[in-house]
């Protein structure tokens, strides 16, 4: 009885663990969307000069 109780112990703290990383790269990912960490263009001062610089605001602006 006692290495059920174990098993069950450690399949809880594994599910926590995995429930508490999941919580955290949401955290991670909306702090990220909500103060404007992408790829590090700015928005407001970006001036896309290349077909690649187009494509690159696009998808940052896609991102936000």
């Amino acid at each position: 009885m006692r290495f059920a109780a174990a098993l069950c112990t450690g399949a809880h703290v594994l599910a926590h663990t995995r429930l508490r990383s999941l919580i955290e790269q949401a955290d991670y990912a909306a702090a990220k969307e909500l103060f404007g960490g992408g790829s590090g263009i700015n928005l407001h001062t970006f001036l896309p000069k290349s077909v690649k610089d187009f494509e690159d605001f696009a998808s940052e602006i896609v991102q936000q």
